[in-house]
Formats: C-alpha cells, structure tokens, sequence
C-alpha cells in the first residue's frame, strides 16, 4: 500500500472514530477494492460493522481478513467477540483459543477466554481460566469481580456471589462487588437481603441511576409499586435530563449517544413542536424542533442503510445534549373515584375470560373520558420514548426506564380489585408503552413472559386510515412451556413457523379499547395505516400481570456493572 493510500486508511479510521460510519465504510470499501490483499481494509470494514451492531455482517469481514492473514490476532479475537454476540459460543472458543495463549497472556484475554467457555457450557474449564485470571492479576479483588459477574452472566449464581462475598472481604468498600452480590440475591428471590445491599450502596452512590433502578426493579417484585415508581422516577432523572453543552458528559454516560433512527428523530422533533405550540418549553430550547429537523434532512440525503444510525460529530454537537432526553415530563394523577368506566360489566368480563381456556376478552370504552385525556397528555408531551432499537418504526418506554404514573399504578389497582377472578393473584410485573409511526410495521409475532396480557389503545379512531386493522392480531395457539423468554419473546422465524395455520382472533384497533388475554398465547401487531403528525401516532399500551404459568418464576430485569 502506496503513502497516499496509508493517509486515506487513516483518514478512514478518523472517521470511524467520529462516528461518520457511512463515510468510513466507504472509504474502506474503495481500499478493499484496490488493495484486495491488504488485510487493514477489510478490517476496517468489520470495525464498522461492530459499531453499527452488525455481528454477523462483521463476521463476514473478519472472515476475509483471516484469509488473508491467518495469524492476524487482533482479527481472530474480534471474531471471538462477535461469535459470542451471536451466541455461537463454540465457535467463540475456538477462535479465543487460537490467539491465547495461556501460560503468558495478558489476564485480560484469559478472562475473555473463561468467559467464552463459561457460555460455551465449559464449566469446568471455564472455572479453571477464570481462576487462573484471578491468581495472574495484580489486583485480585478487582479480578475476583470481573471473574463473579462472568459466573453472574453465565447463570452460576453460586459461583457468582462467592467472588462477590471474597472481593468484599478484601476489600469492603468495594461497592460495585456490593451491589451485583445484591444482584445475585434479587435473582435467588432473597429480596430482603438485596434491598439491604442496595440501600448501603445508596448511603455513598446516592447518583447511582442503575442502583435505583435496580431498587425499583426490586420493590416491584414486592409489588411496592409506588415505591418502585419513584425509584424508577429518580433514576430516569439522574440518567436521561440534557447535559446542555456537556458533551463529554454525555459520551462517558452512554458511549452509544451518537446511535439513533430516523423514526426516533422524527417523533422527538415532533414532541418538540407540540411542546413549543404548549408553552412548554423553555425560550432558551425554542429553536431546538428545527435543528432536528436540520439533521432529519441530512441524514435522509445520505440514504443510511440500517435503521440504526450514527450522528457525525457536527450533528452530535446540535442535538446531542438533548437526544433521548427527558426535555419534559407532564403528570397523570389519579382520577377521583377511579379511572376504569365505572358501567363496564365487571363480573360479566371476568366470567367470559374464564369460561373459555386460554382467556380473551375486548373491553370497549375501557377508561373514563378524564382518564383517557390524562393518559394521552401524558404520552404526548412526556419525552420518556428513548428506546428506538426496534427497526419497525415503533419508540417504546418501559416501567424500569421511567414510563410510569399515579393513574397507571391507580389503573393496575383497580383492574385487580374489579377483576378478581383474572388478576385477583396476579401482581403487575411488567408495564410498557409503544408509540408508532403512520405506516411502518409493528411488533412481530411473541409471547411474553406473565400470566395475563393487558393491551389498551389511546389514539382517537378518526386517525386509523384502515378501521379494519391497526390493533392486534391473537393465535389460538400457545407457546410451548418449554420455551425459554429468548425463544417465544425474539425467535419470531421460529414462532411463525409455530404459529402457521392456527385461528386468530383479529382485535381491530379503536381508541379506548382493551383487550384481555393469556399471556402464553402468540401475538403480533396488525397492519398499520394511521395519518401523519405526533396526535395521529398509534399509541398502546401494555400492563403484564403474574408470570408464565408452568415456568421458573423471572425476576425483573436488573443492571450489573461491569
């Protein structure tokens, strides 16, 4: 490779480290074609790829790079790397194997190689490099750490909490040990004894977002669930308000910030606009709608191929304080005298979701009129829609990121009180909204890990283009019970195939409608065709009550630190 094609590798690898991954790749591309015997490119191209959270296309770099120039290490690792992101964890040991070795390496990769056996179902090979991680590094209680959260991460709870328990004893003020032993205790059901842990972590991490949420996860489990909402409320606050001008601060909290979609720019674009035309922003934030929209359009022009897209650095500095920021959080409290439509025939709802197994039942006109304006308030102006990972053109928020209020944790309430016989035993486990753009798809087909499914829609019926569709599609056909969350909740392939040629019960969307099922039963979202603009969005709803029934109870997810 020429001098002037070594300065273009560099400049290629610049902009990969700006986060201008469509230009990098490029670049690279153009080198690949040139130089196709020079390995650099190729990986280059791999790199790319791994920040645009493409494992397996990255596979497919590294692979040629390895033809390349077999004995490549760093190549080889980041195959291992990319193997274990696709759960090919044999595979994945081969190729840490192949570039450790174990007698001289760096402790790092023998911890990286133990880990990788662990997933592999090596435990006894897995324990012994993990070991022979720790024994090798200088500091052991940090080493007694990282080898506990790769026994966490494996599922070896046991295991887990005895390096815990020894890097405390070490070293006691150890507080990340602390707080994943408090982790371990909330997965075995011990939640007295977790929430003990976290609260001592609190005394001293009082700005810790993950150990509230944490909290929040735990005093859920309890079913505390106003305690848990403010949990919930204070971690979304210490981890999503702007960092205005800080953005250092903001990469070093999420080294992601710069990963967005268009369809996650242009609802904050348009909850933006809606604010402004409220008088609910700020003066200072008054320009900030069309500075979205300036990157809308950029983006837009390059024609991105993924979903997933990474702001350049220009774009990072306009809008990168306030992306996925709660600019904004309206209040829904509690109705007086209930939030359910008090002339619903409670007793008759109840008796026809159980009079036929598995249970469905529509409920119309499920809320009262100042309940539903409450709840649409709500989710228009509140700026808690931050996970836009879903390629379908759908923006969720979920209980544990801050989605949550006084008349939701009333609704959940009250829907046990009245509905005994469905709900009576069954606490609120889960709770999710989804807000949707006009005409991109929805959710696939799934299960979901509960024993009943509550799904409500609040968006007016004049914005449904196609009264005939846009709610929820339902099979009569249940997940197997032997199938883990991972298989019935992200197989969808797998659970097409499954699903094919059962009955379905096609639930047609309209505006303070609810529908009641089994949560075993296979689901997806109806077609979608409603009008453009933020007032117009579809918008559901989601409550999960009690867990699956004839699987290992699933405690709620938490945070480990790594």
């Amino acid at each position: 490779m020429d001098p002037t094609a070594e300065e273009r590798l560099q400049q290629a690898n610049r902009l990969q480290q700006q986060g201008r991954l469509e230009d990098a790749a490029g670049l690279y591309q153009a080198l690949a074609s040139e130089y196709p015997h020079d390995p650099q490119c190729r990986f280059g191209l791999a790199m790319v790829e791994v920040s645009r959270a493409n494992p397996s296309v990255a596979v497919n770099h590294l692979q040629s790079v390895l033809q390349i120039a077999p004995e490549m290490p760093n190549a080889r690792r980041w195959m291992g790397r990319c193997l274990r992101v696709l759960g090919k964890n044999d595979e994945a040991v081969r190729c840490f194997e192949a570039c450790t070795d174990e007698a001289s390496c760096d402790p790092g990769e023998l911890l990286e190689l133990g880990e990788a056996r662990l997933a592999a179902g090596q435990t006894g090979r897995g324990r012994a490099t993990l070991q022979n991680f720790v024994e090798q590094s200088e500091d052991h209680a940090e080493a007694m750490l990282d080898a506990g959260l790769s026994y966490h991460q494996a599922g070896l709870l046991d295991e887990a909490a005895a390096q815990y328990r020894q890097a405390l004893d070490r070293e006691p003020e150890l507080q990340l040990a602390r707080r994943n032993l408090a982790a371990v205790f909330q997965a075995q059901g011990r939640l007295d004894e977790a929430e003990s842990l976290y609260r001592q972590v609190l005394e001293t991490e009082t700005g810790n977002h993950e150990v509230w949420q944490n909290l929040g996860t735990l005093l859920k489990d309890k079913d505390q669930l106003a305690d848990a909402l403010n949990c919930y409320e204070r971690a979304m606050r210490l981890y999503r308000l702007p960092c205005p001008g800080d953005l250092a601060m903001v990469l070093q909290q999420n080294p992601e910030a710069r990963q967005t979609s268009l369809h996650h720019l242009k609802l904050q674009a348009e909850q933006l606009e809606y604010l402004r035309a409220r008088g609910r922003l700020s003066p200072a934030n008054a320009g900030l709608a069309g500075r979205y929209r300036e990157v809308i359009a950029e983006i837009e022009a390059a024609r991105p191929t993924s979903h997933r897209i990474a702001m350049n650095e220009e774009q990072f500095k306009r809008i990168g304080p306030t992306n996925g920021r709660l600019m904004h959080l309206t209040p829904a409290n509690t109705v007086p005298g209930g939030a359910l439509n008090p002339d619903l025939d409670f007793a008759g709802i109840d008796g026809s979701y159980c009079a036929k197994s598995p249970g469905l039942v529509v409920i119309d006109n499920f809320l009262k009129a100042d309940a539903l304006k409450r709840l649409r308030d709500y989710c228009l102006e509140s700026t808690v829609w931050f996970d836009f990972r879903k390629a379908g053109g759908y923006c969720g928020s979920y209980m544990q990121d801050g989605f949550g209020n006084d008349l939701l944790m009333q609704l959940a309430g009250e829907l046990r009180e009245k509905l005994p016989q469905i709900l009576g035993r069954h606490p609120l486990n889960q709770m999710w909204g989804y807000i949707y753009d006009s005409e991109m798809s929805g959710i696939t087909a799934h299960a979901d890990a509960a024993a009943v499914n509550l799904n409500f829609w609040i968006t007016p019926d004049e914005a449904n283009e196609d009264p005939n569709s846009g709610g929820l599609i339902v099979y009569t056909k249940e997940a197997p019970v032997e199938w883990d969350f991972d298989k019935y909740n992200n197989e969808y392939d797998a659970i097409e195939v499954f699903a094919k040629g059962s009955d379905t019960v096609v639930v047609t969307h309209r505006c303070n409608r609810a529908v009641l099922f089994h949560s075993n039963l296979i689901h997806k979202t109806d077609n979608i065709r409603f009008k453009t603009g933020l007032e117009n969005r579809r918008i559901n709803i989601t409550m999960l009550f009690g867990q699956r029934a004839g699987a290992p109870s699933i405690p709620g997810e938490v945070n480990l630190e790594t």
